[in-house]
């Protein structure tokens, strides 16, 4: 016996409208049987009637600015370029590279040294 297994996309659209009918009021006790008997009979279901929840409520964020909102006439926060991330991370480590020699050379300062058994005395 062959089964037909369903694809993403009719999975993706069942799961969609499932979370339309969610949005739109609760289920009756009927209908919310009728959803966890889909949801249950394939994992991938889930999965996507899950996705389709987030999206309704990415949805319901964007609805709430309003219906004459227009995204071009609000700048947008310009992302960082991988150049300009690479050149702070090279600036960053260059400076940790200085520090740390200027802070060995500032430490070394004054310190005199001899060779195991022998005694300094007076300046050099």
């Amino acid at each position: 016996m062959t089964t037909i297994r369903e694809s993403s996309a009719d999975i993706d659209a069942a799961a969609a409208a499932w979370a339309a009918r969610v949005d739109r009021g609760p289920l009756s006790d009927q209908d919310q049987a009728a959803l966890e008997a889909w949801a249950a009979q394939d994992p991938r279901r889930a999965g996507a009637y899950a996705k389709a929840l987030a999206v309704n409520a990415h949805l319901d964020r964007a609805a709430g600015l309003g219906a004459d909102f227009a995204p071009a006439s609000h700048p947008t926060a310009k992302a960082a370029d991988r150049r300009r991330l690479l050149a702070t991370g090279g600036l960053l480590a260059a400076a940790s590279v200085v520090g740390a020699v200027g802070y060995a050379a500032l430490s070394l300062r004054g310190r005199v040294t001899t060779a195991k058994g022998d005694i300094r005395r007076g300046a050099p």
